[in-house]
């Protein structure tokens, strides 16, 4: 039995009906945010080292980046690199007749919380 930790939620998925591209992470989360209004989202890539008997955590700052959603368009948004602040990519998806393919959309990099 697989089961998650309290506040790691990332085994089981949260859908709202996105079209899903084949090259898609195998665990997503869904959500419905407002359009046109800008979006920031940051995260971090840790990982674990294990020297002897001692695990030690390394835990980067976050990278963040903002964008804007459109209405009625479905956005892709994934953390890029290797441990340190992540790059914030998006990718906006299209579905048609022929399948589900997707383009890039403009990240810029998020200022500061106040």
């Amino acid at each position: 039995m697989l089961a998650s930790k309290p506040g790691l939620t990332s085994l089981a998925n949260k859908t709202v009906g996105m079209p899903v591209p084949p090259d898609a992470a195998r665990y997503c989360h869904e959500y419905i945010v407002a359009a046109d209004r800008p979006l920031a989202v940051s995260a971090r890539i840790s990982r674990r080292i294990l020297r002897g008997a001692t695990t030690y955590i390394e835990t980067p700052p976050r990278g963040a980046g903002t964008f804007t959603p459109k209405p009625g368009q479905d956005d892709e948004v994934f953390a890029e690199g290797d441990v340190g602040p992540a790059r914030i990519r998006v990718r906006q998806l299209h579905e048609d007749a022929n399948g589900i393919s997707t383009s890039p959309v403009t990240v810029a990099a998020a200022p500061p919380c106040p």
